[in-house]
């Protein structure tokens, strides 16, 4: 019987033959040529190997030489970065890379931004401040394949192209693996969508970038980031939240709108801050793994959303210093999740009274070292963009609910199939301040239709100084067994979530006093998704 082969193991397989033969694919001298004959644009930096590229650094502005060789890698290739600082003048973008894209160690290979935005630099004694010279520039978006629409600030931003007439799903079938190497955000963004946090690497699926507001399919992905750092500046120079890095997402194919604006006039880009934004995730088929990976002062701690059919890991992970969440799972469907063995410390963040859900104002909080919440985009809707939110509860100027666009509930079609997800043998040391918790679920789709899609064991964890050590809402089907609990005030937070099993875990609490071991909420006993309303809900010990 003959084997049929698919148009991307047949493409690897030259790919690999050309290079090693020469046979106008890739060559391995510094002549070499990329795929389609395009010439090496720089050969004293820029080196082919086996299918590949080695990059050095030439210590103004690495941007370009890394695009080109992670845009003329064969499939299963290799791009490596050698020892040193790759800099980074703007926003870079790989469409439909499939390969190894490696330092060569995540204390030898460090990613930051170019001189002219840098803040470290600039703070240092005797730089740009005590010379009275300027702030830096923000961190500058760029224009993506020549349309309107600017892909966010950060330094790498992986994508997949759409799939052209005909095309078989499968072909389009890519790993992505990143590793070895550190990423130093030292810049604050042009401003975007959500807001002006610099990324650090993001990988997407299928989008469109001239028409932002398709429906479109997306293909299998699988995903291995190991052995990456993170790290965000901590300055005041960045406003509320103190830094402006939010390190790594891994996320489906993203929906995007350009026709919602603000400010009366539409100028194409579906990132932008005056009209556009995220409407949602489509889901992406495939597995994820991050691990052994060390982030310290994001504003967001990393994510993985809009996934499906797979098994995502979170394993060996270490934050310090993130504000709103250490780690984040967001509407996956069908998959099994974890996170183990991983070293989370989060700070809360206060937002600023315009940004306020419910009207309160100068309440810190953080919704978890791990925070699961699944019905997202079915229940409440993505926030377009930070310009919005800033408006939401200022009923003269509200957006139209009816408009594509706007943050509302996209309906049950979209939420997510029932996943399950399981937290074993982390640590987790969250602020000393109200509405901060530990680990933090949240089964929308099952508030808003009662169709259950999350289930959870959490075990063995040990949780330190946050309010509430572990808050369920709306998850029906749950464990909480054998975790050591140093809360504040509350142990095991039920909202709605009365047949969650809470045994043999152990409760100290550093309020004074005797704490509450299993607090039950009903509906209407929260506001948004931390603020628990003064005297709500009542005082259970655990079974």
């Amino acid at each position: 019987m003959t084997k049929k082969i698919s148009r991307r193991s047949f493409m690897g397989h030259i790919g690999v033959v050309g290079a090693a033969a020469g046979g106008g694919m890739l060559l391995p001298d510094d002549s070499a040529q990329a795929m389609g004959g395009v010439p090496n644009p720089d050969p004293e930096y820029l080196k082919a190997k086996q299918g590949g590229w080695v990059v050095q650094p030439n210590g103004v502005d690495d941007l370009a030489n890394i695009e080109f060789a992670l845009k003329n890698t064969a499939p299963g290739g290799t791009v490596k970065l050698t020892k040193g600082i790759f800099k980074f003048g703007g926003a870079g973008s790989v469409a439909d890379f499939d390969g190894v894209f490696t330092g060569s160690g995540r204390d030898k290979t460090i990613l930051t931004t170019s001189d002219e935005y840098n803040y470290e630099l600039w703070e240092a004694p005797g730089g740009g401040k005590d010379q009275g010279h300027p702030r830096p520039l923000p961190f500058p978006r760029r224009s993506i394949d020549g349309s309107p629409t600017k892909n966010a600030p950060g330094f790498l931003f992986f994508y997949k192209t759409p799939l052209n007439t005909g095309e078989d799903p499968a072909d389009r079938a890519n790993r992505i693996e990143i590793r070895d190497m550190a990423c130093r955000g030292a810049a604050i963004g042009e401003p975007w969508a959500l807001g002006d946090e610099v990324l650090c690497i993001s990988v997407s699926n299928t989008i469109d970038w001239h028409n932002p507001g398709l429906p479109l399919e997306t293909t299998r992905q699988d995903v291995l980031i190991s052995r990456v750092d993170a790290a965000g500046y901590k300055t005041s120079e960045f406003g509320p939240f103190g830094n402006a890095c939010a390190c790594i997402n891994v996320l489906g194919g993203l929906d995007l709108t350009d026709n919602y604006n603000l400010e009366g006039s539409v100028d194409g880009d579906a990132l932008g801050l005056a009209n556009g934004g995220i409407v949602g995730l489509r889901p992406a088929e495939g597995n994820v793994t991050m691990s052994d990976c060390r982030l310290a002062n994001c504003r967001l701690g990393p994510a993985i959303a809009g996934y499906k059919n797979g098994t995502l890991i979170f394993e060996n992970i270490s934050t310090d210093g993130c504000r709103a969440d250490c780690i984040r799972f967001l509407d996956n469907s069908n998959c099994k999740m974890i996170v183990r063995d991983c070293d989370l410390n989060c700070n809360s963040f206060t937002l600023p009274p315009e940004m306020a859900p419910g009207g309160i104002s100068n309440q810190p909080s953080s919704l978890g070292c791990v925070l699961g919440i699944q019905g997202v985009q079915a229940v409440f809707g993505f926030p377009q963009n930070i310009q919005w939110l800033t408006l939401a509860f200022d009923p003269t100027r509200h957006p139209d609910p009816r408009t594509i666009g706007t943050w509302r509930a996209q309906g049950p079609s979209v939420a997510p199939q029932p996943s399950t997800l399981k937290i074993v043998d982390n640590s987790c040391v969250s602020t000393e301040t109200p509405f901060t918790y530990c680990v933090h679920l949240i089964d929308g789709v099952n508030l808003a239709f009662g169709t259950p899609t999350l289930s959870a064991n959490i075990r063995r964890n040990d949780c330190n100084d946050s309010e509430t050590c572990v808050s369920l809402e709306h998850v029906d089907d749950a464990l909480v067994r054998n975790n050591d609990c140093n809360s504040q005030s509350f142990g095991v937070e039920l909202h709605n979530s009365p047949n969650a099993q809470v045994v043999n875990n152990e409760f100290n609490f550093t309020s004074g006093g005797a704490g509450c071991e299993v607090r039950m909420l009903n509906l209407g006993d929260k506001v948004g998704f931390s603020h628990v309303l003064p005297d709500a809900g009542s005082c259970w010990v655990q079974v």
